[in-house]
């Protein structure tokens, strides 16, 4: 299906979809920060680095650095863990922590979107960092730092049978650093290539960059915004702000 934005649908629009009174419309942001970007490129999400993405569907796993954050434990006792499976259609699911002992999820999943903290001991959030990977301390995916609650991350796999409609960007550096930052897309279809949509120059500056005519990113594309820095331990922090539309 196809839909307009904007225009005769009205400012309302927005707040209907956010309201669940759009049929096959969801809205959607993606926070993704990197507190310590060097003169490299690298992803803009907490773990920093370059995540590379798995080529196939994997078990995963999760886990704490903390003890206390477990079922019983003064930190996180509980979160949801959205995924895409082996055919990138969307899944989640509750897992009770473990502390420092690993908790394998239910199935396999080709790709990972967000941890988010549901319960809480005394502390009210997560005491250690969280990091979710491949079974067997194989390659991390999200990591949900201390304190934190939630994992940031610039990564975003469109699911199976959608269309993403990206409507905005947002991008922030702190006073006294900068950065180089790029977006970054590759297509879901075989041996697809890696493309990187412009640069953009900050300077302790913060741009808000609207996209008038949505962007379209189709089914199974993988988005993740990258960046580098002429400082060693540069903060690059972004907001996209998209509609997810069932094809």
């Amino acid at each position: 299906m196809t839909i307009g934005i904007g225009g005769k649908l009205g400012s309302n629009f927005f707040l209907e979809v956010a309201r669940g009174n759009i049929n096959n419309v969801t809205s959607g942001v993606i926070i993704g920060k990197n507190p310590d970007v060097g003169t490299e490129f690298e992803d803009v999400c907490d773990s920093g680095g370059i995540i590379q993405l798995p080529s196939a569907a994997e078990n995963l796993e999760i886990v704490s650095d903390s003890a206390n954050d477990t079922s019983a434990g003064t930190g996180m006792r509980t979160v949801l863990v959205r995924t895409l499976d082996t055919d990138f259609n969307q899944e989640e699911q509750v897992v009770t922590m473990n502390g420092t002992t690993p908790v394998t999820l239910t199935g396999t999943h080709i790709r990972t979107r967000i941890i988010l903290g549901i319960t809480a001991g005394s502390n009210g959030t997560n005491v250690g960092e969280i990091t979710l990977s491949v079974t067997g301390g194989g390659t991390a995916l999200e990591v949900m730092l201390p304190g934190n609650g939630v994992s940031n991350s610039s990564h975003f796999t469109v699911p199976a049978d959608h269309t993403l409609f990206a409507l905005s960007f947002n991008f922030s550096c702190p006073k006294n650093q900068d950065a180089l930052i790029r977006l970054v897309l590759r297509s879901g279809i075989p041996d697809a290539a890696t493309l990187t949509i412009g640069e953009l120059d900050l300077y302790q500056s913060l741009e808000d960059l609207p996209v008038f005519a949505p962007l379209p990113i189709a089914e199974k594309t993988d988005i993740k915004l990258q960046a580098k820095s002429n400082n060693e331990s540069a903060s690059v922090t972004m907001i996209e702000e998209f509609l997810l539309v069932k094809d």
